[in-house]
């Protein structure tokens, strides 16, 4: 799969945002709060908001320390993200997702460049999950072909 870097970017950010999005689903089930899950994971309160926000990537002992504090695998997480991309893809957001503004600029310019195209989109299978997702709301099909 070759990715432009406006497309990359957009899927990390995206990454970003359902990462966030199932580490604080991690932390409520497990009736945390941000202050506790810092002090289990030993790093700060801050980072724990960022992180929820999707404000910024982890680096891999970040997301060990999570992993472990949470009592989970890190295959179980990339496992969790992927299950969360294809599902959001499909049905859309959840209710209680707030995207960026940054990124629902991004994926809006990506879903207009669909519809100003004569040409059918490239094959969604060879494509990201967000950049499917786009693809799906751009040429307004509920199938997923």
């Amino acid at each position: 799969m070759k990715l432009t870097r406006a497309e990359m970017e957009l899927e990390m950010e995206y990454h970003r945002l359902v990462f966030g999005w199932c580490m604080k689903r991690h932390r409520l089930a497990r009736h945390l709060k941000q202050t506790e899950l810092a002090d289990l994971c030993h790093f700060s309160r801050g980072e724990v908001q960022h992180m929820e926000h999707g404000r910024h990537g982890t680096r891999d002992p970040t997301r060990l320390c999570l992993c472990l504090g949470l009592g989970f695998s890190e295959c179980e997480l990339v496992a969790e993200i992927d299950r969360v991309k294809m599902e959001w893809a499909i049905h859309g957001l959840p209710a209680d997702v707030e995207m960026p503004k940054s990124l629902a600029v991004k994926m809006q310019a990506f879903c207009d460049e669909f519809k100003t195209n004569k040409t059918p989109p490239p094959c969604p299978s060879a494509m990201t999950p967000a950049l499917l997702y786009a693809w799906m709301r751009a040429t307004d099909s509920t199938k997923g072909r």
